[in-house]
């Protein structure tokens, strides 16, 4: 894995579809819910129905966590918008506020949550305690003009 790059992010806003899940049920490909959740969102081609997109990056954002990785977290796919005024029917609006984060680059894996390179990032973290994660707006960031790689977010504190 590269050595992560610390950068400072302006606020985003993002519109797209969510599902609450836990680590412990993307561990099992029985339980794990990202995956299905990828599914549909590229399947029934949903970015197409969100207005005011900035860009054609996807964003799998990981928030909303209850008790750091051990709990609960809500996914969200979706795309960066210009503002949250008009979020249709079934998806849900967030602002990701600026704030500091490692990056990690890689190969694209559309897996569930115990992919590789997460495994890397956990990995990094714990041989790094220097580093905290802040457990807020983590995301992997998809541009179709690279579709062999991931950039992986990370909010630290």
């Amino acid at each position: 894995m590269m050595q992560p790059e610390i950068l400072t992010l302006d606020p985003m806003y993002i519109i797209g579809t969510e599902v609450r899940t836990q680590s412990r049920l993307e561990a099992k490909r029985s339980s794990a819910r990202i995956p299905q959740h990828w599914e549909h969102f590229y399947g029934q081609n949903l970015a197409r129905r969100i207005p005011d997109c900035i860009g054609e990056d996807v964003f799998g954002i990981y928030t909303h966590y209850v008790n750091g990785q051990m709990g609960e977290f809500s996914h969200i796919i979706g795309v960066e918008v210009a503002s949250l005024h008009c979020v249709p029917s079934g998806m849900v609006g967030l602002m990701i506020p600026e704030g500091e984060y490692m990056v990690f680059t890689g190969p694209q894996r559309m897996t569930a949550v115990g992919t590789e390179l997460w495994r890397e990032i956990n990995d990094y973290f714990a041989d790094n305690p220097m580093y905290l994660r802040a457990y807020t707006f983590d995301f992997e960031m998809y541009d179709p003009a690279e579709p062999n790689v991931v950039n992986i977010y990370v909010a630290i504190r």
